[in-house]
């Protein structure tokens, strides 16, 4: 799975990256230290360029030393996956979009054509200022991409709110990842891991539950595998079983299996909660708590025979995976995509933390829970604020003081309330209350599943911009299409799955007829008679410095984790009036999980693959 490791560490050179083979010297090469824009583990690579042709030629890593650069220490100690060394691709793709295209006449029925930067610009600003003014601003939706940087994703739900005054926003974080936010900031206090991946390689137990990590999250994969070849207990609940193949598979490495039915993540966490209250091993600080007591009560009321029926595991083996996690002084808890896109996803990952918290490994120094995500920058886009209900640096659009922080620094008042979901605003468009739609490096046509009517909802709406890279799916029912500049040609931050805010730094100009996604936004406001004018991509970086501590250079996001002192308050908080709420519902096993036989359906699980992981992959060929 690290194909491409091989030629790094070569002593004598003889194996080369045959993609730029005899093409160029290294001494014609410039290279610039940045951070992947694939999956959310955030590792450090460089990208060699051609900056004179605006090419990149090939990625290489850090190794030894080499691996403290000037922008900090690589996370990934020098290791890249496949599509680190090889994804880069979609960068020189003949089908990168390089310059604006319209419909002609601006009718829906006509085709998209070519157009100026110029016309493009006021074609947008006039049709988004005549439904603002017929419509107001709640007329408006708009959806963003995780895999944009920090400053793009603040600039966006900036515009959103001031501009166009609306409190319709999203991001493709809404695919599960807020599940884990909101269950970690009820747990925590915050959406941010408490271990650190160096914890993780010292752990004596990790409990890997929901994801094939090797295939999702390999560097996070292979910190696990150091830690299970230091001697630390390894515990995998996955359907997935023990074979022989060219991947180092998670579950090969696991010294206890639990093979679960798909989709039951849950009953196990129920079941390993059950089993810690049964055995007496609570943490001595919570065992007397009335709301211990009161959940003591709800598992008992769930037989063994029940939680077997459906987990499809022995409850004996649920038990003593129960009593390695209680035994372990150091254990963190690693899960991913199978449970934070579950229907469920919050509440497991609750119960999950149920179990943490009344072993008394929620906050503890060296454990503690790592929820693992897809895109590069998804813990970013929610504390940007792209969420309907959320506002930069974690802050709430239902919280007054908030709202007056945020007013304060941006010197207007944002819209009030809520804005609508993903899901919510598709449906708001087909049912002719949302207007215009924004779309900013996400493509919901291609990334949702029919059922959503996604197609169905930019047919229906009166005005649909898109801003990507290529021609997408949504892209085709646009009615102007903006061509946005890659993570290579711009400079900004990523914030990984940790919590570590990453610098992005430009490798090339960008792409002929392209532009960064923050400067399209400051160009339309500019058009629309809003000035939102940024110089680059830095004044931004300064502006959310100032909302956003974490985030400031050199804050407490670039050095890294949170001191667990500062969560014991939250953590307190849900012992004693968040550990009852919800708890019936939470506990509860759904009568489809009752159920032992399959009734001869399958179980369709979906998910990224190590060589390809969504649109950018396919176009890096």
């Amino acid at each position: 799975e690290f194909c491409g490791g091989c030629v790094q560490i070569c002593p004598v050179g003889a194996l080369l990256n045959r993609l730029p083979l005899y093409e160029y010297r290294p001494w014609m090469l410039t290279r610039t230290e940045t951070t992947c824009a694939y999956c959310a583990d955030g590792c450090s690579l460089r990208l060699e360029s051609r900056p004179q042709t605006r090419e990149v030629i090939e990625v290489t890593s850090f190794w030894g030393n080499e691996t403290k650069s000037i922008w900090g220490q690589g996370r990934n100690e020098g290791d890249l996956c496949a599509k680190g060394y090889f994804g880069y691709q979609f960068v020189n793709s003949p089908n990168r979009l390089t310059k604006p295209l319209i419909r002609k006449e601006g009718r829906r029925d006509s085709p998209l054509v070519e157009a100026s930067w110029e016309e493009a610009i006021e074609r947008v600003a006039e049709g988004f200022g005549r439904i603002k003014t017929e419509h107001g601003g709640s007329a408006f939706g708009a959806l963003a991409s995780a895999r944009c940087t920090n400053e793009s994703l603040y600039a966006f739900q900036k515009f959103v709110r001031l501009v166009l005054g609306s409190p319709n926003i999203d991001s493709s974080v809404r695919y599960g990842m807020v599940n884990a936010a909101r269950a970690m900031t009820d747990l925590t206090g915050l959406p941010r891991w408490l271990p650190s991946y160096e914890e993780i390689t010292q752990a004596d137990l990790i409990f890997v539950i929901g994801t094939d990590i090797t295939q999702t999250n390999p560097i996070v994969g292979l910190k696990v595998k150091a830690a299970a070849k230091r001697g630390a207990k390894l515990i995998a609940a996955t359907p997935l079983r023990r074979r022989v193949s060219t991947m180092s598979h998670i579950v090969n490495r696991a010294t206890r299996h639990l093979a679960h039915r798909p989709g039951a993540e849950r009953a196990v966490a129920i079941g390993l909660v059950k089993a810690v209250m049964e055995k007496g091993s609570l943490a001595k600080e919570v065992a007397s708590n009335p709301a211990v007591r009161r959940l003591r009560d709800t598992v008992s009321a769930l037989s063994p025979k029940q939680i077997e029926a459906a987990a499809g595991v022995a409850y004996e083996q649920i038990e003593a995976a129960a009593g390695e996690w209680v035994a372990a002084p150091r254990a963190v808890m690693i899960f991913g995509e199978s449970i934070l896109r579950s229907l469920d996803g919050y509440e497991t990952i609750r119960v999950l933390g149920d179990l943490a918290l009344l072993t008394g490994k929620l906050i503890a120094e060296g454990s503690g829970l790592a929820p693992l995500f897809e895109e590069n920058n998804e813990l970013g886009a929610y504390e940007m604020g792209v969420v309907p209900d959320g506002l930069p640096g974690l802050g709430r659009t239902d919280d007054e003081s908030d709202r007056d922080r945020l007013s304060q620094v941006w010197k207007e008042p944002i819209p009030s309330g809520p804005g609508l979901t993903m899901i919510e605003m598709l449906r708001a468009v087909r049912e002719g209350r949302i207007k215009a739609l924004y779309l900013m490096g996400e493509n919901p046509v291609g990334s949702l599943p029919a059922s959503s009517a996604a197609a169905e909802a930019l047919d229906a709406a009166e005005f649909v911009v898109c801003q990507d890279l290529f021609l997408t799916e949504s892209g085709r029912k646009a009615d102007v299409v903006l061509p946005a500049a890659s993570f290579a040609e711009q400079n900004g931050t990523f914030t990984n799955q940790e919590g570590r805010v990453q610098a992005v730094r430009k490798a090339i100009e960008p792409i002929h007829g392209t532009r960064p996604d923050w400067e399209i936004l400051s160009q339309i406001a500019l058009e629309m008679g809003y000035p939102l004018e940024y110089q680059d991509g830095a004044e931004l970086s300064h502006e959310i410095g100032r909302l956003w501590s974490a985030c400031r250079p050199g804050g407490p996001g670039w050095r890294g984790q949170p001191k667990r002192s500062e969560q014991a308050g939250a953590a307190d908080r849900y012992l004693n009036q968040g550990l009852t709420e919800g708890i019936s519902e939470r506990y509860r096993l759904d009568p489809a999980e009752n159920s032992a036989a399959s009734n001869g359906r399958f179980h369709l699980a979906i998910g990224p693959v190590l060589f390809h992981s969504g649109k950018m992959s396919l176009q890096a060929a």
